[in-house]
């Protein structure tokens, strides 16, 4: 299983370019799910499993291309399924306004 802090320097917290959090949500991994609250409305959503695994890509990569070829490294679909599940949990994320794209050029 590919780690991503193999893959990213922990240091590096805004993004300005790509994807990241939205300003006003928070994302906190636990053992057996990762959460993300959005501080502004109280809301909170749980993530578990491929979908937890693929917002953290998402997250820490900045891309959905990156955040593919590191899930495709991790599981036995092919790439292009996988990145159509990141694209997917991408556009369902961006509804909630969770995250937030600067430039979203991968999208195609």
């Amino acid at each position: 299983m590919t780690s991503l802090e193999d893959e990213v320097d922990p240091t590096t917290s805004e993004r300005e370019d790509g994807i990241a959090l939205a300003d006003s949500v928070v994302m906190r991994e636990f053992v057996a799910e990762t959460v993300l609250l959005d501080i502004s409305t109280g809301q909170y959503y749980r993530l578990q499993g491929k979908p937890a695994d693929m917002t953290a890509a998402l997250i820490e990569l900045g891309s959905i291309d990156a955040a593919a070829a590191v899930m495709g490294g991790d599981i036995e679909d092919p790439e292009d399924i996988t990145r159509a599940e990141v694209v997917g949990l991408y556009h369902k994320l961006s509804a909630l306004q969770l995250i937030e794209d600067h430039q979203s050029k991968d999208l195609e």
